[in-house]
């Protein structure tokens, strides 16, 4: 996958998938904020390189999305793998390990909500305040990054 001839990485092991899931929740506050901001009233027309920073925060927004729906299936697989132990200590282990996995569940779904969010607000700006190409052409770029990233899921869930 690649936007403005750079690629775009996905998760493509556990590491990988950890250290994503360690981010996620700084990850979720940044999507807040730029979804409150993008709750504002519009002063300013619509210029190019607004259009384009725009534009290009919607595709980062789907790409969080994508990203983390990757992390939490590497993650879903990692914890799905079967441990044999009885020791209470080990039985406190796997609560907590638990816990923790509800945990990055909820935040994973929040950022996934949150982005596909900015995603819409961001095509109803283009739709009010902008030529029908501007938006149909980044409606395009979005089902593109999506389904890439279908594919990545796919290949991740193998």
């Amino acid at each position: 996958m690649t936007l403005q001839q750079k690629s775009l990485h996905l998760p493509q092991s556990q590491a990988d998938a950890q250290s994503v899931r360690q981010c996620l929740k700084q990850i979720d506050i940044d999507i807040h904020n730029i979804l409150c901001v993008l709750q504002l009233s519009i002063i300013d027309p619509l210029t190019k390189e607004k259009i384009q920073q725009l534009s290009e925060l919607s595709m980062c927004a789907l790409y969080c999305c994508i990203v983390a729906s990757v992390a939490y299936i590497y993650g879903t697989a990692q914890s799905s793998t079967p441990k044999v132990s009885t020791s209470s200590s080990s039985q406190t282990q796997a609560a907590k390990e638990n816990a923790e996995s509800d945990l990055h569940e909820e935040v994973s779904r929040s950022v996934v909500n949150q982005s596909l969010e900015i995603f819409k607000s961001v095509a109803e700006i283009f739709k009010k305040f902008a030529q029908s190409n501007v938006h149909q052409n980044r409606i395009c770029m979005g089902t593109w990054m999506l389904l890439a990233g279908i594919q990545g899921a796919l290949s991740a869930s193998n």
